[in-house]
């Protein structure tokens, strides 16, 4: 969530940009990614997929953000000791410096469909966990910027069960042409973060 969004103790406005965040970028870019991703095993696909998750990310630091924590998990489900044909091949291409593979960034929601699946876990499942986890984090991210206190975040996230399972049923049938945000004002938002004096979010 980008600081400034909510800048003062407004748990209506709250959820209203966590609703928004929800529905009209991370629904359409990262649950639709998810379920594309779940779909193939095949390397150029995934490829294609990564750089169309790219794509919509208009800001460096979303860009940058993504990459950062897509690159993390990979290495750790490496280091775990967790493989699959498909992880295997997406996590070489991303690791790579060859410019064959200059599309395999290594974004977050592709990269996380992989684990998910290796796992054996099954693609709606999975698809809860990081919906969960998308709204846990902003949660968190409000109390710790004193917009909201950890009550207020835990009915944050109660109060967003519903639209979260809408939005998981919208990201099933969005098509690979479809994935993109539309979420100007937080984009603005998360543009100025990039140059702002004082934060406390790497994004």
């Amino acid at each position: 969530m980008a600081e400034g969004v909510v800048g003062k103790r407004d748990t209506r406005g709250l959820q209203k940009v966590t609703e928004d965040m929800l529905r009209y970028s991370f629904g359409p870019v990262d649950l639709a990614a998810h379920f594309r991703t779940w779909e193939t095993s095949e390397l150029t696909e995934i490829v294609r997929i990564d750089a169309t998750v790219e794509a919509a990310r208009p800001t460096f630091s979303a860009r940058r953000g993504s990459v950062r924590v897509g690159k993390q998990m990979l290495l750790m489900a490496s280091q775990l000791g967790l493989t699959d044909d498909a992880l295997d091949a997406y996590s070489a291409a991303v690791a790579s410096r060859d410019p064959a593979h200059r599309d395999a960034r290594g974004n977050s929601p592709v990269a996380m469909a992989l684990i998910h699946r290796a796992s054996g876990q099954d693609a709606h499942s999975a698809a809860q966990v990081e919906a969960y986890g998308f709204v846990a984090s902003i949660a968190s991210a409000a109390v710790r910027l004193q917009v909201a206190d950890f009550i207020e975040a835990q009915q944050l996230i109660a109060n967003l069960r519903t639209a979260v399972a809408e939005v998981i049923k919208q990201a099933e049938s969005t098509a690979l042409t479809d994935i993109g945000a539309c979420t100007p004002l937080l984009d603005i938002a998360s543009a100025r973060h990039e140059t702002a004096a004082a934060r406390l979010f790497i994004t």
